[in-house]
């Protein structure tokens, strides 16, 4: 009576047999995919990430910096500090400055709004964050890090 309700004991081993493999193909097939997608999508996303990058200094390339030097008169010290910035500038912002010379004799309210203690000085306003640069602007490698074009360790790897 139970021969023929029941398969023979083969036949159901197999059958065990037939599914555990087709469970191990779609566990195996899963994996793969998962793998390509988990790559592809990290590819993608590298290349998202150049991409951002090469945009980012683009628009650094272009970026415009609106500069304010803070003199005291007509001295030979305002001048030449006058004159470096304008060389500097035109060397390394050449298109992309906007430079706004200051008297702080002739516009002292100017000079205290911004809390000018020594002269020369020159405000970085634009791009963001606001920089002051004060002193001697002869110095090529000070003005690139005072403004922010250069990192501080350009000055320590080049001294």
């Amino acid at each position: 009576m139970t021969s023929s309700t029941s398969p023979p004991r083969p036949l159901v081993r197999l059958g065990w047999v037939v599914l555990g493999f087709k469970v191990f193909l779609l566990i195996s097939l899963i994996i793969v995919f998962s793998s390509y997608l988990v790559s592809h999508r990290s590819m993608k996303r590298e290349k998202t990430s150049t991409e951002e990058f090469e945009k980012a200094v683009a628009r650094r390339d272009r970026t415009k910096y609106v500069l304010r030097l803070y003199v005291t008169g007509m001295t030979p010290k305002s001048a030449q500090a006058i004159a470096d910035v304008q060389k500097l500038c035109g060397k390394y912002l050449a298109g992309r400055y906007e430079l706004k010379v200051i008297d702080i004799y002739q516009q002292p309210k100017l000079a205290k709004e911004e809390h000018i203690i020594a002269t020369p000085t020159l405000i970085k306003a634009l791009p963001l964050p606001l920089r002051r640069l004060i002193g001697d602007m002869s110095d090529a490698k000070r003005f690139l890090v005072g403004i922010g074009l250069k990192p501080k360790e350009f000055m320590s790897a080049n001294q």
